[in-house]
């Protein structure tokens, strides 16, 4: 006997009636920088500009930025840098991708928040003994929230801002950080891991390849859910 071969249009059709069992709308948990934004390539390419270094992004294999700079602890400077965060590039299928999650289910932004400048504080940045940048005003959490809002259409109702993600419902987070991916495990909560040079050392079946490979294993751990519930 054949085996018979589903294709995608298919399992989405079967996914979203297996859906119609749940006594609630899921809610995906979805990371920003990295996930759906590229930020590393920009952030590492001004950094080697502006401190006139050669770090390559792609071979930042840890999470301390401060490690890879010549420059340490000054590299975390840089999330201040105004517009940063506003300009990054959509990471490749991220449109579609969102697109998809909103036929079947509630998606929330959950981001890290860098902190900015305050009322007349201004952040200066020595780039060398004889040349200095000075951020009049930073605030990397608008910048954000007016970037998802232009690409995605994101209201702020279906944004959060902080560090501790384990701490906001939701019943499966799609993020890139080791540590937040530590603690979701840890608690027995679900989460798909995109890959990233840093995070690499993460064994795990729900590594996602990119944003197109995110979406299958959101299917699945759907499915798997699914079934949970009806036992």
């Amino acid at each position: 006997m054949k085996k018979k071969i589903i294709f995608e249009d298919e399992k989405d059709f079967m996914l979203k009636k297996l859906l119609k069992k749940f006594k609630r709308k899921p809610i995906i948990l979805l990371d920003m920088d990295d996930t759906i934004a590229e930020f590393a390539q920009p952030f590492w390419t001004l950094h080697n500009k502006l401190f006139k270094d050669f770090v390559d992004y792609l071979k930042v294999n840890g999470w301390n930025f401060d490690e890879f700079s010549k420059r340490g602890k000054d590299a975390y400077t840089l999330f201040k840098y105004p517009g940063l965060f506003r300009n990054l590039p959509p990471k490749p299928y991220a449109k579609e991708f969102i697109e998809d999650l909103r036929e079947i289910a509630e998606v929330v932004i959950v981001s890290d928040s860098p902190s900015g400048t305050s009322y007349l504080e201004t952040v200066s940045l020595d780039i060398d003994p004889e040349h200095t940048i000075d951020f009049p005003h930073s605030n990397p959490t608008d910048d954000k929230r007016m970037w998802l809002e232009e690409h995605f259409n994101f209201d702020k109702d279906d944004i959060v801002f902080c560090s501790k993600k384990d701490r906001v419902i939701g019943d499966i987070l799609i993020d890139d950080k080791p540590a937040t991916y530590n603690s979701f495990v840890e608690a027995n909560r679900k989460i798909i891991l995109l890959d990233a040079p840093h995070n690499r050392d993460i064994d795990t079946k729900w590594r996602a390849k990119d944003l197109n490979h995110a979406k299958k294993l959101v299917y699945r751990m759907l499915e798997e859910m699914i079934k949970e519930e009806a036992s």
